[in-house]
């Protein structure tokens, strides 16, 4: 399986194409300006990501319970006699 973080071909094309402009650029502005738009998308999608995470770690406690349900019902089960009881289990 590929690595999903992985840019696509296309996206490298994307970013090679975009990589050579900025290389183009001698107007120092230009730069700053591109440099701190780069900064704050960034920053953004740090943002996001954080954001995601939580959302997956704040239903990870109810996944936590049903599971630990499941296995409780599981162990109940196993313990609990398959049959009736025989009839000398009833004498003793």
């Amino acid at each position: 399986m590929a690595d999903p973080l992985q840019l696509g071909l296309q996206q490298r094309f994307e970013l090679e194409r975009m990589s050579r402009l900025v290389d183009d650029l001698d107007d120092v502005p230009t730069l700053r300006n591109l440099c701190k738009l780069t900064l704050e998308s960034w920053y953004t999608q740090k943002a996001a990501t954080a954001w995601v995470m939580r959302q997956h770690l704040d239903d990870a406690p109810r996944y936590v319970d049903e599971i630990a349900a499941e296995l409780c019902r599981e162990q109940q089960q196993k313990r609990e006699p398959e049959g009736p009881p025989f009839a000398d289990d009833a004498l003793r």
